[in-house]
């Protein structure tokens, strides 16, 4: 079990927008913004700066930390004490050791607003992102709205991470870029607080079974560019990724392919080195540079970060390679049954 700690301040004077503190001219939305982090020092001044440009705020901000070591706490109460705006109500819940899901639903728990929206802390919103979320929602008479989120990167690296995953400047629906109204967790419940990731796809699964076809705001758009930056993070990541998704039991069917296909190059390996050695030119083809190509809204998706194009058939090696040793622990570290 986790301790909680929680930390809620009132108003505060405005602040000058111009450094990402927070600006005098406001509406407040009847909405709680839930955001949880960890080590998020990093990325959290592009949310300030986001926020503070928004002309309407929520009602109620909670972030909650699940045991940040980089200053991520310091960082947000000296935010808040910069200028809070009046009318919104902020709160900062320490639970280390808490995983998303268990974050997300300590914060939708300590909030009291009719509507609850999510964030990330590596994602910045357009200005406008919720006040066009919230109303999209009130216009389609629904209880809920899904944003878009554009992805994109500036390093090389990691904009061949985002090419080979997402797709650079692709946008797609996610959770943490949503708005529910707070009907829906009392009819399918919280997120899954046993996973490390892979949560927001068995709640999604369920709000789909419940709900039927989302309602996607095209207007409400935010911004995800944090991807890896080094192999061994890429590796790290994705290995982590498909563990949870073993414990979550999603993705099988593309996990038993590809490490069917993993397995068939080893045999060639051994029977028959001369194919092998075609069969990895190809996948590099295919996945490193093909792949990218397919997923990206333009054909010179690495124009930005022309070394990206060099990187990405490596970075498909190590996304891929983390896959199938996080598949791999999955399987073992499941109960007897669920194998």
């Amino acid at each position: 079990m986790t301790r909680s700690r929680s930390h809620s301040a009132g108003h505060a004077p405005a602040g000058n927008q111009a450094d990402g503190s927070l600006g005098s001219r406001h509406r407040t939305l009847p909405v709680a913004l839930v955001i949880p982090v960890k080590n998020e020092a990093h990325a959290l001044p592009e949310l300030f700066a986001a926020l503070a440009l928004a002309p309407e705020w929520p009602a109620e901000i909670v972030f909650v930390d699940a045991g940040s070591g980089d200053g991520t706490v310091q960082q947000l109460h000296a935010w808040w004490q910069a200028g809070a705006r009046p009318g919104t109500r902020f709160a900062l819940i320490e639970q280390p050791g808490a995983l998303p899901g268990g974050g997300r639903n300590a914060g939708v728990a300590a909030t009291l607003a009719g509507w609850v929206a999510f964030l990330d802390g590596g994602i910045r919103p357009a200005p406008d992102w919720l006040a066009r979320l919230y109303a999209c929602a009130q216009a389609g008479g629904r209880d809920h709205a899904f944003g878009l989120c554009r992805f994109h990167a500036a390093t090389p690296i990691a904009l061949a991470v985002c090419a080979l995953t997402n797709g650079v400047d692709q946008q797609r629906s996610v959770l943490p870029a949503s708005i529910f109204a707070r009907a829906v967790f009392g009819r399918i419940g919280g997120f899954p607080e046993h996973l490390r990731s892979a949560e927001d796809l068995l709640w999604l699964a369920r709000f789909g079974q419940a709900y039927g076809e989302r309602l996607i705001c095209g207007e409400a758009l935010v911004h995800y560019t944090h991807y890896p930056d080094t192999f061994a993070a890429i590796f790290h990541k994705w290995r982590t990724f498909e563990r949870s998704s073993v414990q979550a039991g999603v993705g099988a069917p593309l996990r038993r392919a590809m490490l069917s296909g993993a397995l068939a190059g080893l045999l060639l390996a051994w029977f028959a080195p001369q194919a092998a050695g075609a069969a990895l030119a190809a996948y590099l083809l295919l996945r490193g540079v093909l792949d990218p190509l397919r997923r990206s809204r333009s054909l010179m998706w690495w124009r930005t970060a022309p070394l990206a194009l060099l990187a990405a058939p490596l970075c498909a090696v190590c996304i891929d390679g983390g896959k199938m040793a996080g598949a791999l622990a999955g399987w073992v570290a499941q109960p007897p049954g669920r194998a």
